[in-house]
């Protein structure tokens, strides 16, 4: 996909708690869309 200021990154983070000093992130999803949400 070509770089556009206009595309939306959508993140999801499955982690195993809330403290960043002890917990880390187990699973890791990204979706790229438009203004109008098509993917």
């Amino acid at each position: 996909m070509a770089l556009n200021p206009t595309h939306l990154l959508w993140l999801d983070m499955e982690m195993t708690g809330l403290s960043p000093e002890t917990d880390c992130i187990i699973e890791l999803a990204i979706v790229v869309t438009d203004a109008d949400l098509n993917t």
